[in-house]
């Protein structure tokens, strides 16, 4: 209140007053709300090497966010770095220099009110003092010898030479490391050439903290082959495309190509549009690669195992078949603990990209798949990144996926199979796919009805044996239930989830997703966020959560999941995305149709801009207290790219609870939609604020 403003009347001042303390304690009281974060990791004043390092925190009651500082001074008079996340957890995406680096982190309210900043911690970063050269002229054994050297005297850095391009051909990966510590790889903008399409470039078991920095990996021969629809051969007795390779691929007939294929997609023939797949076309086009015979200099007549999907193709289509049975992962990770890849870029690879199964805190930074130049039409033969069973999940920030043949981003974690009940606290589960311990809690999934039997169970005792892992646990099942097993058909058994290992604090944020087979980003767990990202020519989902019953057994679902701020355009077209959503929220039951349960939770769709959608924008199934605002849904096309056989909504919700859908602008589609918001009836949810044409 200030002295120079006169008050009219004395007994108003008093009231004034008396407000304005209110609001003071208010804001005081709303302040304690929100105690400093308690701060975890990295150990303070611990010397280490990761220049990326995950800088964890205790969850703090009623924060949206949180805003992270690091300073080269404990009083933060000139931070280097501000940031805002949404979880409790971040990652640098560049590297720190070495030196000591003060951090500290508050909280923050929905509406912005900070909370009090917790206690700076140190992290010291130190550069390796043992360095090893790569020469220029090495050849895959030099590198080898030199890798052990360093893997043997660490913290050390391998530094290859900056700019040089090595050609090797291992059988298995080029780089492998076992239980290796404190080490980074440098290679210095390095192109690595792999003269054998069934090898990887990475392979990692049992590590910790080790960062791959600085390669661009590219293949010869390549692993898959492209060629363009000449003619086709379809009669009551035949079933075939004849194909021109494309330059630059190897013929259909080659060893690799006829040995391991037996399926492709369709690609759109558009320049503008390279690596997408074609509107409408299969998921999966299987062809029978063994049969090809070549019927001229570049010609190839290659057998289509399907009559009606040879009636999709047109001459003129270009056709990719991977060369995927029985190879390496491009770079693969598992059992291991804090693993980085900064600005590691793919040209091509004969299966997935980036996995990592069974461990944790894996980063990937400036990195990912891209078209090589303008000759090519694909990268990838399988997933961007692909990780199970992860405690924390992973961080991937500004990298570009293009042209990948599976989803580019696929979190999860594999159900387990019942195999008997001993008793009510007492069952036998198949060994494969089981990784809980004693101590760890788990969800039972009725896959056949979509249901879930009791709540969390927390095991007391794992004990193999040969196939099966017995299993003790509290609380017992409910009275009278019994676990439903099939030994002749495993996926009709019940399934037990873990949920401890599920990929938590997963951070997907400002990357780029073109040309997509399937979903561009699918996630099945808790405390994550999908952020800031440009999707374009997802085949199916640009974003989903779901679970997968049938072939994959993949599960099970999200809770705490911001989805905010992404860019979604022209998804959701290829002929598996009826009834999907560019982004989508669906619990299924065996054969694909909606489960009954509501498992996902807390899940924030705000910010988002959708165009040119196809059967929905956005679809949301088999949720509770969840929001879904904000968002821009349009369209510029004057049609749908995939009209399918479902109907078209903007907005599509049904089996939730609890749920908001609030100032949603859906004006600019003026296309002939079923409804622009199909809003479920049960009573808790709400609509409101939403501007229609």
């Amino acid at each position: 209140m200030s002295p120079a403003v006169p008050l009219p009347h004395p007994g108003r001042a008093k009231v004034r007053l008396a407000l304005s303390l209110l609001v003071l304690v208010s804001a005081a009281v709303l302040r304690a709300a929100l105690p400093a974060p308690a701060l975890l990791a990295p150990a303070t004043e611990t010397p280490a090497i990761v220049e990326h390092p995950d800088f964890l925190w205790r969850p703090v009651t009623g924060a949206t966010a949180y805003e992270i500082q690091i300073a080269p001074d404990a009083a933060f008079a000139t931070p280097t770095l501000t940031d805002r996340v949404e979880i409790a957890r971040f990652v640098p995406l560049q590297p720190l220099a070495p030196g000591n680096h003060f951090w500290r982190v508050r909280s923050l309210t929905a509406d912005g009110t900070a909370g009090a900043w917790a206690a700076p911690q140190v992290y010291q970063l130190r550069a390796p003092e043992r360095v090893f050269t790569v020469p220029a002229d090495a050849d895959l054994a030099a590198i080898r010898r030199v890798l052990a050297t360093a893997a043997a005297a660490t913290p050390a850095r391998v530094q290859f030479a900056a700019g040089a391009t090595y050609r090797v051909k291992p059988d298995d990966a080029v780089l492998t490391l076992t239980k290796a510590r404190d080490l980074i790889i440098d290679g210095q903008d390095a192109l690595i050439v792999i003269e054998n399409p069934a090898a990887g470039f990475i392979r990692f078991d049992e590590c910790a903290r080790i960062t791959v920095r600085g390669f661009r990996v590219d293949y010869d021969p390549l692993p898959h082959a492209v060629g363009r629809v000449e003619s086709i051969d379809l009669t009551e007795k035949t079933s075939a495309a004849i194909l021109r390779s494309e330059p630059g691929y190897p013929d259909f007939d080659a060893p690799h190509v006829k040995g391991s294929s037996i399926w492709g997609v369709v690609l759109d023939s558009a320049p503008e549009r390279r690596g997408w797949m074609k509107a409408g076309s299969p998921l999966v086009f299987r062809v029978e690669a063994p049969r090809v015979t070549r019927t001229a200099e570049g010609l190839f007549r290659l057998p289509v195992s399907s009559k009606a999907q040879t009636a999709t193709l047109e001459v003129g289509d270009r056709l990719i078949i991977f060369a995927r049975n029985g190879t390496r992962g491009f770079a693969s990770v598992s059992r291991s603990v804090d693993t980085t890849f900064d600005r590691v870029i793919a040209y091509a690879c004969p299966a997935g990209h980036f996995s990592h199964v069974g461990g944790s805190q894996l980063k990937i930074l400036s990195s990912g798949s891209r078209l090589r130049d303008g000759t090519r039409w694909y990268a990838g033969n399988a997933d961007g990144v692909h990780v199970r069973a992860n405690v924390i999940g992973p961080w991937v920030e500004a990298c570009t996926f293009e042209a990948v043949g599976d989803d580019a981003i696929a979190l999860y974690n594999k159900g387990i199979f019942v195999t008997a009940q001993r008793a009510p606290d007492a069952i036998t589960v198949a060994r494969e796919f089981s990784d809980l311990e004693a101590g760890e809690s788990f969800r039972i999934f009725n896959p056949r009805e979509g249901t879930f039997i009791g709540e969390t169970y927390t095991v007391t005792s794992a004990t193999r044996q040969g196939a099966e892992v017995a299993l003790a646990f509290s609380p017992a099942l409910p009275a009278g239930v019994t676990l439903h097993s099939d030994a002749a058909k495993k996926t009709l058994s019940d399934q037990l989830f873990t949920l401890s290992k599920r990929n938590a604090l997963f951070m997907v944020r400002g990357n780029r997703f073109t040309g997509i087979r399937r979903y561009g980003t699918v996630f099945r767990s808790p405390d994550g966020v999908v952020k800031d990202n440009r999707y374009a020519g997802v085949s199916n989902a640009a974003i989903a959560t779901l679970n997968e019953p049938d072939s994959w057994h993949n599960g099970l679902a999200s809770q705490r999941v911001v989805i905010t701020g992404n860019t979604i355009e022209r998804c959701a077209f290829d002929g598996s995305s009826t009834d999907v959503g560019s982004i989508h929220v669906l619990l299924r039951k065996l054969g694909g149709a909606p489960a009954s349960a509501r498992a996902f939770t807390d899940l924030a769709i705000t910010g988002n801009t959708i165009t040119d959608w196809s059967q929905r924008a956005i679809s949301v199934q088999n949720a509770e207290d969840s929001t879904i605002a904000r968002n821009t849904v349009g369209a510029a096309l004057a049609g749908f790219p995939f009209p399918g056989k479902g109907a078209h909504h903007a907005i599509y919700t049904d089996n939730v609870r609890r749920t908001r859908v609030e100032d949603n602008d859906l004006r600019t589609e003026r296309r002939p939609v079923t409804s622009l918001l199909r809003l479920d009836p049960e009573s808790s949810n709400t609509a409101r604020g939403n501007h229609e044409p």
